[in-house]
């Protein structure tokens, strides 16, 4: 059963033409692809350092004397486990300022989308595309739901 709806009307905000409405959320869509390309480097480094507070606690746990093997840029070196900590302890701090300037720029770059939308008036606009967007995935998802799933857990 198809539902019909009017087409819905999307009201320009006064002043604005619409190149330059275009242009207004061209800039907006090219602000939230750096914040997803930020998230998603920040994300990448977090598991490093993830990895590396991991690698940490079970050296910490085994003999100091002990011989152990580090990648560095492609050579596998043996030290002894003594030697890798205060390594793997520096390059954690260096991450973990990494992590935290990330962050930083994530939340920048969030609050300069939030200031574009507020500057330029584009909340309503945006407003109205995401009910729109969430009518017709709304639609989808209940056409969809009715399939039975087949997933299989092994």
């Amino acid at each position: 059963m198809a539902s019909t709806s009017a087409p819905q009307v999307i009201q320009l905000p006064a002043g604005k033409s619409p190149a330059q409405m275009k242009s207004l959320i061209n800039d907006l869509n090219k602000m939230r692809s750096e914040q997803r390309a930020i998230g998603t480097k920040l994300t990448e480094i977090e598991g490093d350092l993830n990895e590396h507070r991991i690698v940490l606690e079970a050296l910490k746990a085994v003999d100091p004397e002990r011989k152990c093997f580090r990648m560095v840029g492609g050579v596998l070196i043996e030290k002894k486990v003594k030697d890798i900590i205060p390594d793997l302890e520096k390059n954690y701090n260096l991450i973990q300022k990494t992590v935290e300037t990330y962050q930083a720029k994530f939340q920048e770059k969030g609050s300069q989308i939030n200031e574009h939308v507020k500057t330029n008036n584009l909340g309503a606009l945006l407003r109205s595309t995401n009910d729109s967007e969430s009518a017709s995935t709304g639609s989808q998802t209940a056409k969809t739901s009715s399939k039975p799933s087949t997933s299989v857990l092994v």
